[in-house]
């Protein structure tokens, strides 16, 4: 059995470091806890488990990339791959502007809580991620 993530390679190696138990490769135990923990956890553990999938590079911030991505992502799940790069840039620029309260150039935990706990569709296309991963025989 093996799992396939329809992903960049970048969420790739997220995942890999958020769920794996050894840090190289994730298990179907480590799969099944991560995704319990997203699927059952409070909508407070699951914005954590979202925002972490998407901080890359672990600094506890997402930057405009990281925001881009989360937008690709979701406009691939929503729209399958129908969607150009130009009107992914924009929707992140409206969202990392929308995000980025204090203006530092990165969004921290707390900003994105507070914007995808008040955007209704946000909220329910962030929870929707768990699409990506899928079981394969």
């Amino acid at each position: 059995m093996s799992i396939t993530i329809d992903c960049s390679e970048e969420m790739v190696e997220s995942l890999t470091r958020m769920l794996s138990s050894n840090g190289k490769q994730v298990s179907v135990i480590d799969y099944i806890c991560g995704m319990t923990k997203f699927c059952y956890g409070s909508p407070q553990q699951r914005f954590d488990y979202c925002f972490k999938l998407f901080d890359y590079d672990s600094g506890g911030t997402l930057s405009h990339d990281e925001l881009e991505s989360i937008i690709d992502s979701l406009l691939k799940v929503y729209r399958g791959k129908k969607t150009t790069k130009k009107m992914r840039k924009k929707l992140a620029r409206k969202y990392f502007k929308k995000m980025d309260v204090d203006g530092d150039g990165d969004i921290s935990l707390e900003e994105f809580k507070k914007v995808v706990i008040v955007d209704r569709s946000l909220t329910q296309a962030i929870m929707s991620l768990a699409r990506f991963v899928k079981f394969t025989s």
